[in-house]
C-alpha cells in the first residue's frame, strides 16, 4: 500500500478561527515592530500615566505562561499599563480599582519584570490578588456550523395485506410517509405528509399534508424562526394549538457552550498543584488538576433531587482533604440570567391529519410564554394568549424548597366574550425522607376559566373542549434495597365526565441481574374496575425473553433481538398470546440494508391475520452528489470513498458502507458539534492512495456536508518521478497541476506524482519552495517502473 499522506491525517473543517501560533507570531511581530499609536482613553491619574507606545508581550504570571500574547502600554517614564480586560483575562483580580487602563506599579499585591530579550511581562501576584481559576466540566466550545445547500427527503413506505383468518388475505393497503426539505445556509423548507396509493378498483392516489414551514436559525443569538404550520407554546397547565404564522424563539440546541440550568459550584485554594476529585454516591463525576492559587469549581453536572458531592483534594504530597457539598439537582430552574421564551401570531388550524384535510380559521391568535433565571433558586415564568374577544394570562413561580423539594406555584385568569375565570396550578417533586419521593400536579380552575383551545372550538362551532375544573396526579415511588414499589393517584373532572384511578407498582431484579420482575394493580374507582398484571424479563442469548399474564386470563411470551447499528445487522421479534380475547402469533424481523431498513412482520389471530413489509430510509444531495441511506434525524454526510463496501466511521464507531458507486449517506451527526468521519485505511486494497483518513464537520441544524478522503488507485502507468534538473527529486508535499487541473496529493516520496488519466505530453506545473518548474507527461517506463519527468 503506497501512502500520499502530504496533508494533515485528521482535516478540520470549522467555522473559520486563527490558529493560536499564527496569533502567536502575529503579536510578537507587532511588538517587535516598534512604537506605536496608544488609542485616546481616558486613565484613571491615580492608577495610570499617559502612554507613549505599546507592546505586545507574552504574560507570564506567578511563573505560569498563560499563553497569551496582550497588548503592554509603556509611558514616557517607562511605567507600564494594561486594560482592565487585560489584566483580567490572566487571572489578575482588579475589583476596587478605577479607570480603564491601570499601570501595574500602582496595583496592590502585584511585582512585575520586563524581560526585553524574549518580549515577556513577568507578573508575580498575591493570592488575594488573583481571580479563582475556573476549573468546568461542561465549558464547551461555540462552534460555528459550516453552512451548505442542498435537499433531504425521509421515507416510510409500508405495504399491508390483511383478511379474515382463514382466508385469502385480500385487504390491500401502501402508504408511504414523507419528510422532505431543502436547505441553504441556516434556512430549511420543509414539509410532511402521507402519501396513500389507491390500491383497490375505484380508490385513488393522495397525499394528506401534515406540515410545511421554513426555518431559519440565529445560532449566535440561540434564535429560531419559523413561518407556516406550528404549535404554539404553553406553560406545564397549559394546552397548545396547532396554527399556521410566524413562531420566534430562543433556542438553546444551537448554543452548546450555553449551561442553561444551575449546576454545582465551590471555591477552594491549593498551595501547591493539587489534583480535585467530584463525587456523587461515591460515582467520579469530574477530575482535574488545580495550579496554586484560589480556584472555582464550575458547572458540575448533578443527578436530579438530593445528593451529597463530596470533593477531594489530593496535595503533591499525597495529604488528602475532603468536603461534602449537600445540593438538590431542580428539574424546572433556570441558571441565574437565563431567558427563556417563545412567541406566536397566526391563525388556527383544525382537522390535522384527517384524510379531508385540515383548514385555517379566519382569526388571528396571540401567544407568548417566557421564563427568567432570577437567581439559581428561583424561576420566574408566564403565559398569555389572545385572541377575538378572548384574553388569558398566568404565571408565577419555580423554586427550590429547603434543600429537598421543588415546587412550582403559577395561577391565573382568563376572559372570553362576556364570560371570566380563575386557576391555579402547584407541581412538586419532593424528597421528605431518606429515598422517599413525592410527586404531584394540581390543577384548579372556576366555572368561567377558558383557554385558547376552547375558545377555537366555540367559534367553529364544535362544543367546547373547555380545561379541566380538576385534575390531579399523584405519586409516590419508595426503594427498599433491591426492591421498588410505587403508588399512584389520578383524577380529573371536567364539565361532562369524571375519572378516579388508583395504581400500584413492585418491581425488583432477579437473581443474578439478568432481569427483573413487576408486578402491577389498578383501580377504577368510577367504573370499579380492577386490573392485575405480571411480567418478567429475562436476558438470554443476546436478546430479551418476557412473559407477562393478566387477570382477564391473557398471557403473553415475548422474545426481541435488536440488531445492531450497522449494514447488514439483523434483528427480530417473536409473539405468542395463548390464551385471553387476543390470541394470537405473530413475528417481525429487521434487517439494515445499504437504501435503508427493511422489516417484514406477520400476525394470525383468532379473528383476522396480515402480512406487512416496511422500508424505511432516505435520499440526500448535497454538492451535486447524491445518497441513499438510513432515515435522517439531525443532520448528515454524504462521504466519497472511492470504492463500493468501505466502512465508514462516525465518532470512530462504523456507521455506514460505502454502496456501487462508491458513495455512503451517514446519518446521525449532531448539529452545531464537531463529528469526526473517518476510515480505517486497513480496510483499503493495497493499491490504494488517500489524502486524509478523518474529516471533522460541524453542521447545522438537518443540514448535510459532502465530504471526501481523496481515495484512489495507482499503477505505473499513473505514476512519475519528478525531479529538478540537478537529478534530485522534488521535496515532499510540493504542490503541482497537470495540464492546468490541480492534483489532490501533492508529491510524495522520492518525487512520486500520482497522474490520474493525464494525457503523455501535458504540461506539468510544479510549485516546490525553489520556485515554479514545469515537465512534460512523459512514456511509461517499459519495465513497469514510474517514468522519470525532468522538471526545469
Amino acid at each position: 500500500m503506497m501512502s500520499f499522506r502530504h496533508t494533515q491525517n485528521v482535516e478540520r473543517r470549522r467555522g473559520s478561527r486563527i490558529p493560536g501560533p499564527l496569533s502567536l507570531l502575529a503579536a510578537l511581530f507587532l511588538g517587535l515592530a516598534g512604537p506605536g499609536r496608544v488609542s485616546a482613553q481616558q486613565i484613571d491619574p491615580a492608577t495610570a500615566a499617559t502612554a507613549d507606545y505599546s507592546l505586545y508581550l507574552e504574560i507570564v504570571v506567578n511563573g505560569r505562561n498563560t499563553g497569551l500574547v496582550l497588548e503592554v502600554l509603556r509611558g514616557p517614564d517607562g511605567r507600564f499599563a494594561m486594560t482592565r480586560d487585560a489584566l483580567e483575562q490572566v487571572g489578575i483580580d482588579v475589583t476596587g480599582l478605577s479607570g480603564q487602563e491601570l499601570l501595574l506599579d500602582a496595583i496592590p499585591g502585584i511585582s512585575w519584570s520586563y524581560v526585553e530579550a524574549t518580549q515577556r511581562l513577568e507578573i508575580l501576584a498575591a493570592q488575594a490578588r488573583l481571580l479563582p481559576a475556573l476549573l468546568s466540566p461542561s465549558i464547551a466550545e461555540r462552534l460555528d456550523a459550516e453552512w451548505s445547500t442542498g435537499a433531504a427527503i425521509n421515507y416510510d413506505l409500508n405495504l399491508r395485506l390483511d383478511g379474515e383468518t382463514g382466508r385469502a388475505l385480500g385487504n390491500r393497503s401502501s402508504t408511504m410517509g414523507i419528510d422532505a426539505w431543502i436547505f441553504s445556509g441556516p434556512a430549511r423548507l420543509s414539509t410532511t405528509g402521507l402519501l396513500r396509493f389507491g390500491l383497490k378498483e375505484g380508490d385513488t392516489t393522495r397525499f394528506d399534508r401534515y406540515d410545511t414551514a421554513l426555518d431559519i436559525d440565529f445560532p449566535r443569538t440561540a434564535l429560531s424562526a419559523r413561518i407556516g404550520d406550528t404549535i404554539s407554546s404553553v406553560l406545564a397547565w397549559g394546552r397548545p394549538v396547532r396554527m399556521a404564522g410566524l413562531q420566534i424563539r430562543r433556542d438553546f440546541g444551537l448554543r452548546r457552550d450555553l449551561v442553561t440550568r444551575p449546576l454545582l459550584s465551590y471555591e477552594g485554594s491549593a498551595a501547591v498543584p493539587s489534583t480535585i476529585d467530584v463525587l456523587i454516591d461515591d460515582a467520579p463525576v469530574f477530575s482535574t488538576v488545580a495550579e496554586p492559587g484560589r480556584f472555582r469549581l464550575d458547572e458540575v453536572p448533578v443527578v436530579s433531587g438530593p445528593g451529597t458531592a463530596i470533593v477531594s483534594i489530593q496535595n503533591a504530597d499525597g495529604t488528602v482533604t475532603r468536603e461534602a457539598l449537600p445540593f438538590f439537582g431542580a428539574r424546572d430552574l433556570l441558571r441565574q440570567g437565563i431567558v427563556d421564551w417563545s412567541i406566536e401570531i397566526g391563525r388556527p388550524r383544525l382537522g390535522f391529519g384527517l384524510s379531508e384535510g385540515s383548514r385555517y380559521l379566519p382569526r388571528t391568535i396571540l401567544s407568548g410564554t417566557a421564563r427568567y433565571g432570577l437567581t439559581d433558586r428561583v424561576t420566574l415564568e408566564g403565559h398569555a394568549a389572545s385572541s377575538r374577544d378572548f384574553l388569558l394570562a398566568g404565571g408565577g413561580l419555580s423554586t427550590i424548597l429547603g434543600g429537598r423539594a421543588e415546587m412550582t406555584l403559577n395561577a391565573g385568569a382568563s376572559r372570553f366574550e362576556e364570560q371570566g375565570g380563575h386557576f391555579g396550578y402547584v407541581e412538586f417533586s419532593a424528597y421528605p425522607v431518606g429515598d422517599l419521593r413525592l410527586e404531584g400536579a394540581l390543577f384548579r380552575s372556576s366555572d368561567g376559566f377558558t383557554d385558547l383551545p376552547a375558545t377555537i372550538d366555540a367559534s367553529d362551532d364544535a362544543v367546547p373542549s373547555r380545561p379541566p375544573r380538576r385534575r390531579d396526579i399523584l405519586s409516590l415511588s419508595l426503594p427498599v434495597g433491591r426492591h421498588d414499589f410505587g403508588l399512584s393517584y389520578i383524577r380529573s373532572v371536567d364539565e361532562r365526565v369524571e375519572a378516579r384511578r388508583y395504581g400500584f407498582n413492585y418491581s425488583t431484579p432477579l437473581p443474578g441481574g439478568r432481569g427483573s420482575l413487576n408486578l402491577s394493580a389498578s383501580h377504577d374507582a368510577v367504573q370499579d374496575e380492577t386490573r392485575l398484571a405480571v411480567l418478567a424479563s429475562l436476558s438470554i442469548g443476546g436478546g430479551t425473553f418476557q412473559a407477562a399474564a393478566s387477570d382477564e386470563g391473557e398471557t403473553a411470551l415475548l422474545y426481541n433481538r435488536a440488531r445492531k447499528n450497522r449494514a447488514g445487522s439483523l434483528g427480530y421479534a417473536l409473539e405468542a398470546v395463548p390464551t385471553g380475547p387476543s390470541r394470537r402469533i405473530a413475528g417481525r424481523i429487521r434487517t439494515r440494508t445499504g437504501i435503508g431498513e427493511v422489516e417484514l412482520s406477520g400476525r394470525a389471530g383468532a379473528r383476522f391475520s396480515s402480512l406487512e413489509a416496511r422500508l424505511r430510509g432516505a435520499f440526500a444531495t448535497v454538492d451535486r452528489r447524491i445518497a441513499v441511506g438510513q432515515p435522517i434525524d439531525r443532520a448528515f454526510a454524504i462521504v466519497e470513498g472511492g470504492r463500493s463496501g468501505l466502512p465508514i466511521r462516525l465518532q470512530n464507531r462504523e456507521v455506514a458502507v460505502t454502496g456501487p458507486a462508491g458513495r455512503a449517506l451517514v446519518t446521525g451527526l449532531e448539529p452545531q458539534a464537531s463529528n469526526r468521519i473517518s476510515i480505517d485505511i486497513r480496510d483499503l486494497p493495497s493499491d490504494s492512495v488517500w489524502q486524509n483518513s478523518a474529516v471533522e464537520v460541524v453542521p447545522g441544524r438537518r443540514t448535510g456536508h459532502f465530504v471526501s478522503f481523496g481515495i484512489d488507485s495507482w499503477d505505473a502507468r499513473n505514476l512519475v518521478t519528478l525531479i529538478d534538473a540537478s537529478g534530485s527529486p522534488l521535496p515532499l508535499g510540493t504542490a503541482f497541476s497537470v495540464a492546468g487541473r490541480r492534483a489532490d496529493l501533492g508529491v510524495g516520496y522520492d518525487g512520486a506524482a500520482l497522474l490520474s488519466g493525464a494525457d503523455i505530453g501535458a504540461e506539468i506545473l510544479a510549485m516546490p519552495p525553489s520556485g515554479t518548474c514545469r515537465a512534460i507527461v512523459p512514456q511509461p517506463a517499459p519495465d513497469g517502473r514510474a517514468a522519470e519527468a525532468i522538471c526545469r
